[in-house]
């Protein structure tokens, strides 16, 4: 089972408890509450690490995912002490983690020597900048090493290439030795997971559509798009309730209303008896279509939603 499995399945099964991770006699833990993680296992050494204001334990979480070898062990209802706190949804965890464990490959390729010198650009930085990013670049006007800055950062080097990536996509700094471009399917798949993570669904999936249409067989989207689609499915789900029986509002007037061919496809299974549930479990389509287009009826007013009418 592999990291991403594991943490689907704590999420899943709306578990709590802490998951130990060994591999190669270092032991990482992390607790789990509320379909979130709430706490990671300290580190010594490296700024701020193991306080409350690690800068680096969003980091060391995500480079689990580049582990190959280990094992776990979960202990449920039981809460470690003495880690850093975090408040991170697995799911954003799980696609943060699958996006870098793809990129990875590339970044090594893009940036294979430390001693490569940052510098900074003359592009003005953003307000919008995290602190890790602010750090990179007030080492690229020291011009440091890459090897420099991981060891100033405590990170592993590809948490501190991510980091660089990140501000080099943003003009803000250059990295001596390597080429001026950035991978635009790479800077794409960012942003469509900064939309997964603000709940901004439809924007992400036409991100994804795009890219799955120039490419097809492109594994890291449609790895994403699939762990999207189950986050907005889990949302859909909290807006709409499984029990719910879902009602025509004007049955007589469902003919003359414009509609898509999808929706006109839900409409007319409609028959005042099923719930959101059954209407999933009927419907020809995805069940995260099937979700999204009750959704847009009951916006506009053309189906309603009864939890109280739900037979015993």
């Amino acid at each position: 089972m592999s990291l991403a499995d594991l943490l689907q399945w704590v999420e899943q099964a709306g578990c709590s408890g802490h998951v130990s991770l060994h591999r190669d006699g270092a032991v990482t833990w992390l607790n789990v509450s509320q379909r979130e993680v709430t706490m990671l296992s300290p580190v010594r050494g490296g700024p701020g690490a193991g306080s409350p204001e690690d800068p680096t334990a969003t980091d060391r979480l995500l480079d689990l995912f580049l582990e190959r070898h280990g094992r776990f062990e979960f202990v449920p209802r039981v809460a470690l002490e003495g880690g850093v706190p975090l408040h991170l949804p697995l799911r954003v965890v799980v696609m943060e983690g699958l996006r870098h464990l793809d990129e990875w490959p590339r970044l090594a390729e893009a940036y294979p020597r430390d001693a490569a010198t940052l510098a900074r650009t003359a592009t003005p930085a953003p307000d919008r900048l995290s602190g890790v990013q602010r750090l990179i670049l007030r080492f690229a006007e020291s011009r440091l090493t890459l090897g420099e800055a991981r060891l100033k950062l405590g990170v592993s080097r590809p948490a501190l290439l991510r980091h660089v990536e990140e501000v080099r996509g943003m003009g803000l700094v250059e990295v001596e030795g390597t080429e001026s471009g950035v991978d635009p399917v790479a800077q794409l798949l960012a942003q469509a997971s900064v939309l997964v993570q603000e709940r901004q669904f439809e924007e992400a999936a036409i991100v994804f559509g795009s890219l799955l249409a120039s490419d097809p067989t492109d594994l890291r989207v449609r790895r994403l798009l699939r762990e999207a689609e189950r986050e907005q499915v889990a949302a859909l789900y909290q807006q709409l309730q499984p029990v719910s029986v879902v009602r025509l509002v004007d049955p007589a007037a469902l003919p003359s209303r414009k509609l898509s061919r999808t929706d006109r496809e839900i409409a007319e299974r409609v028959n005042d008896r099923w719930d959101v549930a059954s209407l999933v479990l009927a419907s020809p389509l995805r069940e995260v279509e099937t979700l999204r287009s009750i959704r847009r009826l009951w916006k506009m007013g053309i189906v309603d939603l009864d939890q109280a009418a739900m037979p015993g």
